[in-house]
Protein backbone atom coordinates (compact mmCIF):
# COMPACT_ATOMS: atom_id res chain seq x y z
CA UNK A 1 0.00 0.00 0.00
CA UNK A 2 2.74 2.39 0.77
CA UNK A 3 4.43 1.87 -1.91
CA UNK A 4 0.95 2.49 -4.38
CA UNK A 5 1.20 5.82 -2.47
CA UNK A 6 4.96 6.56 -3.10
CA UNK A 7 4.29 5.73 -6.86
CA UNK A 8 1.27 8.37 -6.88
CA UNK A 9 3.24 10.74 -5.09
CA UNK A 10 6.03 10.74 -7.94
CA UNK A 11 2.96 10.66 -10.94
CA UNK A 12 1.88 13.94 -9.35
CA UNK A 13 4.93 15.54 -8.81
CA UNK A 14 5.87 14.44 -12.74
CA UNK A 15 2.40 15.87 -13.66
CA UNK A 16 2.84 18.83 -11.55
CA UNK A 17 6.49 19.36 -12.92
CA UNK A 18 4.93 18.49 -16.78
CA UNK A 19 2.47 21.20 -16.50
CA UNK A 20 5.14 23.53 -14.69
CA UNK A 21 7.39 23.01 -17.75
CA UNK A 22 4.71 23.11 -20.58
CA UNK A 23 3.82 26.94 -19.00
CA UNK A 24 7.67 27.53 -19.05
CA UNK A 25 7.52 26.54 -22.89
CA UNK A 26 4.60 28.55 -23.47
CA UNK A 27 5.87 31.57 -22.05
CA UNK A 28 9.18 30.76 -24.28
CA UNK A 29 7.64 30.78 -27.42
CA UNK A 30 6.27 33.88 -26.19
CA UNK A 31 8.78 35.52 -25.81
CA UNK A 32 10.49 34.04 -28.99
CA UNK A 33 8.06 35.76 -31.01
CA UNK A 34 8.00 39.35 -29.13
CA UNK A 35 11.70 39.04 -30.06
CA UNK A 36 11.08 38.31 -33.66
CA UNK A 37 8.87 41.19 -33.83
CA UNK A 38 11.30 43.80 -32.06
CA UNK A 39 13.94 42.69 -34.66
CA UNK A 40 11.35 43.12 -37.88
CA UNK A 41 11.23 46.53 -36.36
CA UNK A 42 14.76 47.39 -35.57
CA UNK A 43 15.68 45.94 -39.51
CA UNK A 44 12.86 47.89 -41.15
CA UNK A 45 13.65 51.25 -38.54
CA UNK A 46 17.86 50.38 -39.61
CA UNK A 47 16.61 50.07 -43.55
CA UNK A 48 15.04 53.76 -43.21
CA UNK A 49 18.35 55.19 -41.57
CA UNK A 50 20.70 53.67 -43.98
CA UNK A 51 17.87 55.39 -46.77
CA UNK A 52 17.97 58.93 -45.35
CA UNK A 53 22.11 59.30 -44.81
CA UNK A 54 21.95 57.84 -47.78
CA UNK A 55 19.45 60.41 -49.48
CA UNK A 56 21.53 63.44 -47.09
CA UNK A 57 25.00 62.54 -48.84
CA UNK A 58 23.30 62.56 -52.42
CA UNK A 59 21.96 65.79 -51.51
CA UNK A 60 25.78 67.02 -50.04
CA UNK A 61 26.75 65.71 -53.31
CA UNK A 62 24.62 67.81 -55.40
CA UNK A 63 25.06 70.65 -53.35
CA UNK A 64 28.71 70.11 -53.57
CA UNK A 65 28.90 69.72 -57.57
CA UNK A 66 26.52 72.79 -58.24
CA UNK A 67 28.90 75.02 -56.24
CA UNK A 68 31.59 73.72 -58.45
CA UNK A 69 30.03 74.62 -61.68
CA UNK A 70 29.33 77.82 -60.06
CA UNK A 71 33.03 78.24 -59.33
CA UNK A 72 34.12 77.07 -62.56
CA UNK A 73 31.83 79.55 -64.29
CA UNK A 74 32.75 82.14 -61.66
CA UNK A 75 36.64 81.22 -63.03
CA UNK A 76 36.45 81.62 -66.39
CA UNK A 77 34.21 84.77 -66.71
CA UNK A 78 36.66 85.95 -64.51
CA UNK A 79 40.03 84.93 -66.55
CA UNK A 80 37.92 86.31 -69.62
CA UNK A 81 37.33 89.47 -67.74
CA UNK A 82 40.95 89.95 -66.91
CA UNK A 83 42.75 88.97 -70.09
CA UNK A 84 39.77 89.68 -72.61
CA UNK A 85 39.76 86.43 -74.10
Amino acid sequence: MSQQKQQQATCDILVSLDQKLMSLDQKLMSLDQKLVSLDQKLSSVHFRCNLNTILILACILAVLAICAVCCSVMFNATIRTRYGI
